[in-house]
Order: structure tokens, then C-alpha cells, then sequence
């Protein structure tokens, strides 16, 4: 079977998530490709490539015999490993915090969740470290297959101080209130190494990976600036 004028780095990133769950591995074979593999500043010119199952089997520039595999003529274009993004924020829409907070619903938190997780596939992107905003619900959706995705590690909640960068409550909201991002579990107040256990114990409940915990001030929240340094020694080991 051979495919032709497919983006190379989006089929290898379906051939191995497609493959994996086989007990038989599939193979892809991706031929006519220039590959660079993140390590040699050069690429390999004019090579193939033997995909197996999710691990890369082969890269030659003699000619694979793979008989059984599935052949995606490259047309001389560049394979690469997947990309790897750090610090993403998926959920979050915009256009502003202030939006975010008053007229958002989850519904449409996880529509633009959706479309990003899509997006950053598209874009080369195989594992996504989400730092804060995103629960669960994104990761299971793209494990099971029922939404496109990458490999995905969601932080849960935003956890800060009252007035610090994760404070993205309205300027009349008192201490302790609930907010919009509260309620969905996208950004939660700690004042205390109580709070930090409680809400910290409650998103790797929701699903995270890991914390994001907002010691500094930022440019986009409305209250911090970015020189404020929140947080006691004690909650910042809590969250540790």
C-alpha cells in the first residue's frame, strides 16, 4: 500500500499511535525523506525510515525491505522527531482573563481545549506539558482516542496566594469566594499549607501530572506584578 503527499511528521505520529495497541506491531516505511534526529546538526539526505509498531526500527540510506509495511513516499521533505512543548496552556481561551472569569462556560473551555490538543499534533508537537488549567478530562479523552492529540501531562489548578499571579477573580471578589475558575477547578486560592495539601491533593485527584505552583507576579493577571514573591517557605515546601 502506498500513501503519498502526507505530512510526514503527522503520519508518523498516527502510524505509531495506531500500531501500538496491536499484539502484532505494524510497520510504516516512510521513503524519499530527509531526516533530522535532534542529535547531528546534519541531516541524513535521501533516507528511509522503518517505523515498527511505536519505535523506530530503521533509518538507512540503502533501501528498507519491509514488505509488509505500509509505504508513505516522503517526496524529499524532512522527517523529524516529534516536537516536545514544556509549558502550554491549552484550556485557556482568552481574549483575556477577565473574559475567561465572567462569560465562559465549561462547555466552551473544552471545545478550545479540543482544538488545541488537535492543533499542537498538527504542529509537530508529540507531548505536551500543560502548566496549569487542565485537568483530566483532555488527557483521558486523547488516551482513549476520542479526541486527536499528543502525549499530554496536565498540572491541574493554577494554585497561588490571594493577589498573586493564579488570583483570577473579579476586583470586587472577597477572600475565599468562588470564582468561575474555582468552580471548574482551572485556578484555586492557597493561603496556607492547608490549602496548598487540599487543593494540591485535589488536582492530582483531577488528573495532573504534576503542581504549578505561582511563587512570582505576572504580566497578564491584574493584581501581581511580576516582581511579587507570594508564598510562605512553608507553603512552597508543601507544594514540593
Amino acid at each position: 500500500m502506498r500513501l503519498s503527499k502526507i505530512n510526514l511528521l503527522i503520519a508518523l505520529v498516527f502510524s505509531g499511535a495506531a500500531f501500538a495497541q496491536d499484539a502484532t506491531p505494524k510497520q510504516a516505511l516512510f521513503t524519499n525523506v530527509h531526516v533530522f534526529d535532534g542529535v547531528n546538526e546534519q541531516r541524513v539526505e535521501n533516507a528511509n525510515v522503518l517505523v515498527e509498531g511505536n519505535l523506530i526500527k530503521a533509518v538507512s540510506t540503502s533501501q528498507i525491505d519491509a514488505p509488509n509495511a505500509t509505504v508513505i513516499d516522503g517526496e524529499g521533505r524532512t522527517l523529524t522527531p516529534g516536537f516536545i512543548e514544556t509549558h502550554a496552556h491549552l484550556m485557556l481561551m482568552g481574549p483575556s482573563i477577565p473574559a475567561m472569569e465572567a462569560n465562559a462556560t465549561w462547555e466552551d473551555f473544552g471545545i478550545h481545549g479540543t482544538r488545541m490538543a488537535e492543533m499542537y499534533l498538527m504542529q509537530g508537537f508529540t507531548t505536551v506539558r500543560d502548566a496549569g488549567g487542565a485537568n483530566g478530562g483532555l488527557r483521558r479523552a486523547i488516551d482513549s482516542g476520542q479526541i486527536l492529540g499528543p502525549r499530554y501531562y496536565p498540572s491541574g489548578a493554577f494554585l497561588g496566594t490571594r493577589g498573586g499571579h493564579a488570583d483570577f477573580a473579579s476586583f470586587t471578589s472577597p477572600p475565599g469566594a468562588s470564582t468561575n475558575f474555582s468552580r471548574l477547578n482551572m485556578a484555586q486560592e492557597v493561603d496556607s499549607v492547608a490549602d496548598v495539601q487540599k487543593f494540591g491533593r485535589n488536582n492530582f485527584r483531577m488528573g495532573a501530572t504534576q503542581l504549578k505552583y505561582m511563587q512570582s507576579g505576572g504580566v497578564v493577571s491584574a493584581f501581581d506584578p511580576w516582581q511579587l514573591l507570594a508564598g510562605s517557605p512553608e507553603e512552597i515546601e508543601a507544594a514540593v
